[in-house]
């Protein structure tokens, strides 16, 4: 029997507002003079009169739940509760969060409207018109024979292109072409196309209590499964209010509010097309207004990449090489580790250090974020990533026990009894080996930060290779990378148990994505159409009965047993939705495309668990996981087991986490499982 636990966070977070005793912390003063700090008029766009939410964030109690899981035997060794948190990193573990240490003390007052927010930004942001849809329900109903769903296109997760959506005219016509000078009419016209959308009325920005409440949800939550902002030290200023606005939309995810969302996403829409107009001007000022703007990009974009909606999306799609740039232009990517550094020094002089410090690692957390974000933009809209991906290159993050330091005594302990900052070389680990990519023994193994940020650049590997057509002549060589990161970083997890950012879920993904066309499989259920061409019929038939698909879809199935035995309110990194989504729709096609023609092969090939070397490295029988999931019995499952193991995915889709986008892959499988979309 496996327990799905409800975790304590949001009772806390409740306990604290309403007991504390610390009213709004008074945002503190900026330091530096007003010279160097752009203002603007904000009157036209933010007026005084600031409405609170009708509706505050709740979360209803969850009763726990029991489910019976017939896959303990597949391990080594029994599951007990203990296992999961051995071998975590505390600092980051949710549900040992310290409130207190770990939330900044500082809040946000009513003088956030008249002050922090006296920027260029906000004199730019244009009112978007609201509204949040949500996922589409689906209608239960299902035919005996699988062809494509026909309205598989209007429910994924990436825009439309057949231009259905109807533009209103902003003017008038086009003067006809034999027009051969420019009159006052035409000169309006042109006026008007400079215009992307007219200016609505404006609206004020939510009240401090919400923008608090989304603060606290964001570092809570999100920050740590995604660490680029030094909580300890960061404060609110006039240099970093768009990064606080960019916070607060990502902390309206964990609400648990309907209209909470939709105020986030009205900061996101408002905020992007500010930086849009500004980013020249900022990039031109000093230091920390280029930080802060990268900073909100990336956390802007996270938040694209997470609402489930289509139109954020493509815009994170379409922004990922400008965020690039701004990133190269402020020399993030060059960016050292401080090591050797002299603590021995006075309380003031070390909080000094310990500033410093915390300003160059949010440097390099820039540079693996934006890494980050174009290997997870690669494999979702199946194109070659914009950077070359490979550790050599990369910086290297300090372990998270010094990155979450909240004082700075606390730093120097960390600081000091983590041996690779005593090392005396201020370069970036290379390989003995200059043609290895990834120098994976080479990276300290408490970085956990970095080596996210590699694995997921052996993903972003894996589908340039494939786009290439040259992943059948590195298979080899990906194993063994993957391989070897399994050994340095995941040896020490169990199959079932949480990790440092769900690497081992992403670690398996990469295997599915290198025995795996998705682009192929996603066509096959009807992303493009549900006219399937006989060429893609044949291939994915192909692979359905390939030993290929068997190693992808036991690699999904690990996925999702792994996520059924992890606590219920346990918070998902941001590629663990698209693993589910992975797997489901791997063992759809497996099902669903493959022959019984085949079922005689099958026994063969599942008859002997020790075929697929990287499951030796996890301890999993893939023969046992594969009979199970077949309904005990070899060969091909029935509809009714079938539709089973893809309910649960579907399920957990819906359940797990706050991102929007997986209720968004939940709609889309529950159209496969149903075999209707309205």
């Amino acid at each position: 029997m496996t327990l799905l636990k409800r975790t304590s966070s949001d009772t806390l977070l409740r306990h604290q507002k309403d007991h504390s005793d610390d009213p709004s912390v008074v945002v503190e003063e900026e330091q530096s003079g007003t010279s160097d700090a752009i203002t603007i008029d904000t009157s036209q766009v933010f007026p005084s009169n600031t409405a609170a939410l009708d509706e505050t964030a709740s979360s209803a109690e969850r009763s726990q739940l029991t489910t019976n899981d017939a896959s303990v035997d597949m391990y080594q060794t029994n599951f007990t509760s203990s296992h999961l948190t051995s071998g975590l990193d505390m600092s980051l573990d949710p549900f040992t969060f310290d409130l207190e240490t770990q939330f900044p003390s500082w809040l946000v007052d009513s003088d956030l409207h008249n002050g922090i927010l006296d920027t260029p930004l906000v004199a730019t942001m244009a009112e978007l018109r609201p509204g949040w849809p949500e996922s589409p329900d689906i209608t239960f109903g299902g035919t005996a024979n699988y062809k494509p769903v026909s309205n598989m296109k209007r429910i994924w997760f990436t825009a439309n292109d057949d231009g259905d959506e109807v533009i209103p005219q902003s003017g008038p016509t086009t003067p006809p072409g034999s027009r051969d000078e420019v009159d006052d009419s035409y000169r309006q016209t042109l006026t008007q196309s400079l215009q992307i959308r007219p200016m609505k009325e404006q609206t004020a920005l939510p009240s401090a209590d919400f923008l608090n409440l989304c603060v606290r949800s964001y570092f809570a939550r999100f920050h740590p499964v995604f660490p680029v902002v030094h909580a300890p030290t960061f404060r609110p200023s006039k240099a970093n209010s768009m990064v606080l606005l960019s916070i607060c939309s990502v902390g309206s995810l964990f609400t648990g509010s309907v209209h909470a969302i939709r105020q986030g996403v009205q900061i996101y829409d408002r905020l992007h097309k500010a930086v849009l107009a500004n980013w020249d001007r900022l990039l031109a000022r000093g230091i920390d207004q280029k930080i802060s703007l990268i900073q909100t990009a990336i956390i802007g974009q996270t938040f694209g990449l997470l609402s489930g909606e289509p139109r954020h999306l493509a815009i994170v799609d379409a922004f990922n090489g400008t965020l690039i740039s701004w990133a190269r232009r402020s020399a993030t990517f060059k960016t050292k580790k401080m090591v050797g550094l002299d603590l021995n020094v006075s309380s003031a002089e070390l909080d000094t250090k310990w500033r410093e410090w915390a300003r160059n690692e949010e440097l390099i957390r820039i540079a693996l974020s934006v890494h980050i974000h174009d290997a997870e933009l690669a494999a979702m809209f199946h194109h070659e990533p914009f950077l070359r991906h490979n550790s050599r290159q990369l910086p290297v993050a300090a372990s998270n026990q010094t990155f979450m330091a909240v004082r700075a005594d606390e730093w120097r302990k960390a600081y000091l009894s983590d041996p690779s900052n005593l090392e005396t070389s201020n370069a970036t680990p290379a390989s003995i080996d200059e043609h290895l990519d990834f120098d994976l023994l080479a990276m300290p193994n408490n970085s956990y930060f970095t080596a996210y940020t590699v694995l997921e650049g052996i993903c972003a590997n894996i589908v340039e290779t494939g786009l290439n057509g040259t992943t059948q002549s590195k298979p080899d060589e990906i194993l063994t990378t993957l391989t070897s990161f399994h050994r340095h970083f995941l040896q020490e997890s169990a199959a079932w148990e949480a990790d440092h950012m769900d690497m081992s879920i992403l670690w398996h993904l990469a295997f599915m994505i290198m025995f795996a066309d998705f682009d192929l499989l996603e066509r096959a259920i009807g992303r493009d159409g549900s006219e399937l061409s006989l060429e893609d019929l044949h291939a994915v038939t192909l692979w359905a009965n390939s030993d290929q698909a068997r190693r992808c879809v036991i690699h999904g199935l690990i996925i999702q047993k792994k996520l059924e035995n992890l606590p219920l309110g346990f918070e998902p990194a941001i590629h663990v939705p698209r693993a589910m989504f992975r797997a489901g729709i791997a063992w759809f096609c497996y099902t669903r495309f493959g022959s019984e023609q085949d079922s005689g092969q099958r026994t063969t090939a599942t008859t002997d668990s020790t075929e697929y070397p990287e499951f030796k490295l996890t301890g999993v029988n893939p023969a046992l996981l594969l009979f199970q999931a077949s309904g005990y019995k070899h060969g091909k499952p029935t509809t009714t087991e079938t539709n089973a193991s893809l309910s649960g995915l579907t399920d957990l889709l819906r359940r797990i986490g706050h991102w929007e986008i997986a209720r968004r892959f939940a709609a889309i499988l529950g159209a496969l499982l149903h075999n209707e979309a309205e």
